[in-house]
């Protein structure tokens, strides 16, 4: 059965307000989410092309593992930006 609510217009405001920014949060985790696709290809490329990484080594590590690898290997600027990405998406 339905029901009939009643607002007033600043109750409505808010509620709109609330709607609004909950979906500009979400557009930004969604970058964050795509910048994080970008660097994983990125240290994967790392890992295969100059560390000389078997490609199913590589798809058997974690998002976590190639940022240990990376921070081992002395590619400090990557693996801080992936970890920052890992933990502000909640990975």
């Amino acid at each position: 059965m339905k029901k009939i609510i009643r607002l007033t217009e600043s109750q409505l405001i808010k509620v709109i307000k609330k709607i609004i920014k909950e979906d500009e949060d979400w557009g930004e985790i969604d970058k964050g989410e795509e910048r994080l696709k970008e660097l994983i290809e990125e240290a994967r490329d790392i890992l295969e092309s100059e560390l000389n990484y078997d490609i199913e080594e590589i798809n058997e590590m974690s998002e976590r593992d190639i940022v240990d690898v990376l921070f081992d290997e002395g590619y400090h600027d990557i693996a801080s930006e992936m970890e920052e990405l890992l933990n502000k998406e909640g990975f």
